[in-house]
């Protein structure tokens, strides 16, 4: 420039020179990543920095370091309040300064600031940074920012529904009721899939990753674990058997830690039913206790007296369940039995394998067929899953006895035996029948027996019975001596006269004569001769 003015110099006039100076000016520039970040840029970049990139929300921080340049030939002056870095924008508080540039900035100098993402919630977070300083054109000094929010998102399905976290109310459909299981040994398995809905891995950060607890978490068990972690969009799977202890519901809680930021730790109910069968056996209607080792006649379980030879006996009994499952028989087979003669007793018709409930039953025959006298004694046991009965077991006992047989006497037309028209004897194998007597009526005489016995011994006894008999006594018309009927005799050494034939008088003989000549018969008789008239020759006598 120049400066001029006028005078009145008749040779200065005007008085005029030149001037010049050098202006100074700071100028502001910003980088990220070693590229120039252009003020008002409105585009974040993983180029320059101004996007973050993606971070979990539950965990981590991702720091990025921006410079500040002055290219200018003044000193820069960040003019703001300390940090001199300002923050702003929808997601502000998602992003931190947390290191301060230097406030004055020589020319060509530089300085660095930091900012921190650190997600609160998944998606796109956007801010500006907006730095105040003294460069004439570019005050503020400003640019968008953004980062990505991401995070895990657990799910847990059950039958391939989803259970709620915090779900209190375990249900059929999800699985987290298993329903009922008996606690005598069944038990009862439930998987469950854990899914990452999320864009991040899924940490199950516990130890064990599954945990179970509750009032009855004993009767729960994590019998497969999980695997960790579970990628984006990814699943596993874990599984949990019921095996209750007790008869009842029974409760537990499945706990699962993880690093989803608000569903940790990942909880639910689970429910199952103990059950158990009730064994009780009866015989003739009457409970047999478990253990019983008196056998009765009331219970059939004494089966009373059988013959040795050709006799048994049935007996029917019956196992009930009166539990809240099925009652299983176990056994094989499934009634067993045994003790000191067992081969006496055997279960002729076997139960099925498995008892319905309620009130479900079923039976079982034994057959008592003893091999020797006396008291033949053995062992009913069935093995079964009751909890307290198995298994259950009970005496049984019967009595072998010799067999009898029946000897039976009847009586022809015409006569008795004993009294009676037909007479019966029991008698024991091997021993001897009571002496009959065959009684003919009057003017009968008994001629013999028949049948399974011959001879006219008269009473008859039948020795060592070994078989059932039929006896008949046999009668007819008794032979009438009549008046003049001439008998030869005899003296015998002693003098005295004996009949040379013997006479047949109704049934009855005489045998010899006694002085005075009266007939002596060879048994009692009914009817007796008893004079013969004197004065007949000794040679012979002829009845009156």
């Amino acid at each position: 420039a120049s400066v001029s003015f006028s005078n009145n110099d008749s040779d200065e006039n005007p008085y005029n020179f030149a001037i010049q100076g050098t202006g100074v000016d700071p100028e502001v520039n910003v980088q990220g990543n070693g590229n120039t970040i252009a003020d008002g840029d409105a585009t974040p970049s993983a180029t320059d920095h101004t996007d973050f990139g993606s971070q979990s929300v539950a965990s981590g921080t991702i720091v990025r370091t921006f410079t500040i340049q002055n290219t200018g030939s003044a000193t820069l002056n960040l003019t703001g309040s300390s940090p001199y870095v300002t923050i702003s924008g929808a997601h502000a508080a998602d992003f931190a300064v947390t290191a301060i540039p230097s406030n004055a900035i020589a020319a060509a100098g530089s300085t660095t600031f930091q900012v921190t993402f650190d997600p609160s919630a998944t998606g796109t977070r956007s801010a500006t940074i907006s730095i105040a300083n003294n460069d004439s054109d570019e005050n503020p000094y400003d640019f968008a920012i953004q980062g990505n929010g991401t995070a895990p998102e657990m799910d847990v399905q059950g039958n391939g529904i989803s259970i709620a976290n915090g779900d209190t109310t375990a249900d059929f459909s999800d699985h987290t009721k298993f329903g009922s299981a008996s606690i005598a040994g069944e038990t009862m398995t439930r998987t469950y899939t854990i899914l990452n809905t999320g864009d991040v891995d899924l940490n199950l950060t516990g130890s064990p990753k599954v945990t179970v607890s509750g009032p009855q978490a004993a009767d729960f068990t994590v019998t497969i674990d999980p695997v960790s972690p579970v990628t984006a969009s990814g699943s596993t799977t874990f599984q949990v058997t019921f095996d209750p202890s007790a008869v009842g519901l029974r409760d537990a809680t499945i706990s699962i830690a993880n690093n989803d930021a608000d569903e940790n730790p990942y909880t639910f109910a689970i429910q199952g039913l103990g059950t158990a069968p009730e064994m009780e056996v009866q015989g003739n209607g009457q409970s047999i206790f478990d253990g019983d080792t008196t056998p009765s006649l009331a219970q059939h379980t004494d089966f009373g007296s059988v013959a040795v030879t050709g006799g048994s006996v049935v007996r029917t009994f019956t196992i009930i369940n009166s539990g809240t499952t099925y009652l299983h028989l176990t056994g094989n087979p499934r009634v067993v039995v045994g003790g000191a003669d067992a081969a006496d007793f055997t279960v002729t018709v076997q139960p099925p394998p498995s008892v319905s409930y309620p009130a479900g039953s079923t039976t079982f025959q034994v057959t008592f067929d003893p091999s020797a006298t006396g008291t033949r004694s053995a062992t009913i046991s069935i093995a079964n899953d009751d909890a307290d009965e198995n298994p259950y077991d009970f005496a049984i006992q019967g009595t072998g006895t010799l067999p009898t047989y029946e000897v039976v006497f009847i009586a022809g037309a015409n006569g008795l035996v004993d009294g009676v028209a037909m007479l019966t004897q029991t008698v024991t194998e091997g021993d001897d029948c009571a002496p009959v007597t065959a009684q003919p009526d009057p003017d009968y005489e008994f001629i013999g027996w028949s049948g399974d016995a011959t001879g006219t011994t008269n009473p008859l006894t039948i020795t060592n019975v070994t078989t059932n008999l039929t006896i008949h006594a046999n009668f007819a018309a008794a032979e009438k001596l009549t008046a003049g009927t001439l008998f030869a005799v005899t003296k015998n050494e002693a003098g005295v006269a004996e009949f040379t034939q013997a006479p047949k008088i109704w049934g009855t003989y005489f045998d010899r004569i006694k002085d005075p000549l009266q007939l002596k018969p060879k048994k009692a008789a009914a009817k007796v001769i008893t004079k013969i008239l004197k004065g007949v020759p000794v040679d012979t006598v002829t009845a009156e």
